[in-house]
């Protein structure tokens, strides 16, 4: 189950919910939603965060090394690395991406304009079950000017062994 929300009047899936509680914002750890008289946790996936990394050379392939993943090594485990681009010119795109020597699989990929460039966003996914650090490499279709990213890790994918992932 997902949850929608419309910004600048596009429908995207939203990746978190934030609350109210006594006049400050916080995001939300867990949210359910009744669905045909049952409660359902709307975000099945409990990430852990494991922080931004930023590479600010001109190239088409970058390279980060030890990259601690904060969920211990797990048959499970499972890693999900977005990353970011700004180009002013011409479509990017992320050709392929490896974690801790595993391909990942493109989960979404998209272009945004933000003030006078573009912004490329794209989410990626692996099953590493072993290590406790992880050197990710990403390469892009042309050389981009910096490769920013943020990396989570899970256990628990949250869908009953079902996930199409």
């Amino acid at each position: 189950m997902a949850l929608y929300v419309k910004a600048s009047g596009v429908w995207g899936a939203a990746s978190a919910v934030w609350v109210k509680i006594s006049s400050l914002w916080t995001k939300a750890r867990q949210v359910y939603v009744r669905s045909s008289g049952v409660w359902e946790k709307m975000f099945p996936i409990d990430l852990v965060f494991n922080g931004t990394h930023e590479d600010s050379t001109a190239t088409t392939v970058y390279t980060h090394t030890s990259i601690p993943l904060l969920v211990a090594p797990h048959a499970n485990r499972r890693v999900i690395v977005t990353t970011e681009t700004t180009d002013t010119e011409s479509a990017v795109t992320v050709n392929s991406m490896t974690i801790g020597g595993v391909a990942a699989t493109l989960l979404a990929q998209v272009e945004s304009i933000f003030n006078s460039g573009v912004v490329y966003l794209s989410v990626w996914s692996a099953l590493v079950p072993t290590g406790t650090t992880a050197t990710i490499v990403t390469t892009y279709s042309e050389s981009v000017f910096r490769d920013y990213m943020s990396v989570y890790t899970t256990t628990d994918w949250g869908c009953g062994g079902h996930c199409c992932l």
